[in-house]
């Protein structure tokens, strides 16, 4: 009993300042796990710039990263899900999940015909789009700051596309990004709506898991040429397929502490890794 005494007299001085320190902390999770989707984000998208330079079958790609993806996220279910059966529920969750697999067709075809650093440029016009989506379904507060952002964004992206003078197949690759920013944008909003029904990690896994059982009927024809391709990339499509995972998981879990209109723009701060990433490696 005396050593408690001692023990508690001793953390007195210490003790105000520990729970400042831990309630700041909590208080800016939310930033922490964005910067982490952020590098996470970057290294993926190098990754896959760097592997379909040279590969041309983006359709075998991705569906062999849903269906991993799916696979990886399958542990998830067993972490004390919570969900909802509602008729709203359902429908956020469908239109996410095929959102997302259509996202990553159009986004793999993309990175065959763009750079990866002038791809992320581009692609920062989902800014734009979240903001709109945010006050649209969120009723979120659209801050003058915020719009000065969004403007600054698409000048530097007016700027890089006069300078690089577009071919026309690149001009296509633009094409595809902008469209991926439009819808990429869109399901990061309803996924905000998402995580009122289901738990995190739960939720993940159908994200996953819908566009995968999908893939994998779709792919049935091509199973073999599909086995051939895992078996010739496995490492590759594991490692991106796991830098997805990891990265939306923190980008979910920052998503359902703060508002999407203010996640969204600061997780764009993946253009960092992958100009940086893009001038030394590719």
């Amino acid at each position: 009993q005396a050593f408690s005494q001692l023990l508690s007299l001793l953390a007195q001085p210490f003790l105000p300042k520990l729970i400042k320190s831990a309630s700041l902390f909590y208080f800016m999770l939310w930033l922490y796990l964005v910067l982490a989707y952020a590098l996470g984000t970057g290294v993926f998208s190098i990754l896959l710039r760097a592997f379909l330079k040279r590969e041309k079958d983006f359709v075998s790609f991705s569906i062999a990263f849903q269906l991993i993806a799916a696979l990886l996220t399958l542990p998830f279910v067993f972490l004390g899900p919570s969900y909802s059966l509602e008729a709203n529920a359902i429908i956020v969750l469908l239109a996410s999940s095929l959102l997302w697999g259509l996202i990553t067709l159009i986004s793999f075809k993309s990175h065959q015909l763009i750079e990866v650093s002038l791809r992320t440029s581009i692609s920062k016009t989902s800014v734009f789009w979240s903001l709109l989506f945010a006050l649209l379904l969120l009723s979120e507060n659209i801050t003058p700051n915020k719009i000065i952002g969004v403007t600054a964004i698409f000048l530097g992206i007016a700027v890089i596309y006069l300078k690089h003078g577009l071919k026309e197949q690149a001009k296509f690759g633009v094409l595809l990004i902008v469209i991926t920013a439009l819808l990429s944008a869109l399901v990061r909003v309803i996924d905000k709506i998402g995580l009122r029904f289901f738990s995190t990690e739960l939720y993940l896994f159908l994200l996953f898991f819908i566009p995968g059982v999908i893939t994998f009927f779709a792919a049935r024809k091509k199973a073999s040429e599909l086995k051939e391709f895992v078996s010739r990339n496995k490492k590759i499509v594991f490692t991106v397929s796991l830098l997805s995972v990891v990265s939306y998981l923190f980008f979910l879990h920052a998503l359902r502490i703060q508002e999407a209109s203010i996640v969204v723009p600061i997780s764009e701060l993946t253009i960092v890794v992958t100009v940086l990433g893009g001038i030394v490696f590719l």
